[in-house]
């Protein structure tokens, strides 16, 4: 992807927990140099570790942090599921 190339969407379903730690931060700030102010981030993830996705990473606070700034002041949040 080109690096001047911007997007009017970005879309990461399940993504995220499987990012390393070591490159996380890496990640999310490409991602904000694809974006423009009117850019739509639509996201969902997993975090943590179960028995049934055992390859699913911790969410830290710098991750959490990462990801408001990925999807910027309006955040619209639905919960689903437990």
């Amino acid at each position: 992807m080109p690096p001047d190339e911007k997007y009017d969407m970005i879309m990461l379903f399940d993504v995220l927990e499987h990012i390393p730690d070591a490159e996380f931060e890496s990640f999310i700030r490409k991602l904000l140099k694809v974006k423009h102010d009117k850019t739509v981030v639509l996201l969902s993830h997993s975090f943590g570790e179960t028995a049934v996705h055992p390859m699913h990473l911790k969410a830290t606070k710098k991750k959490k942090q990462l990801m408001e700034e990925l999807l910027g002041e309006e955040i619209h949040a639905m919960r689903v599921g437990a």
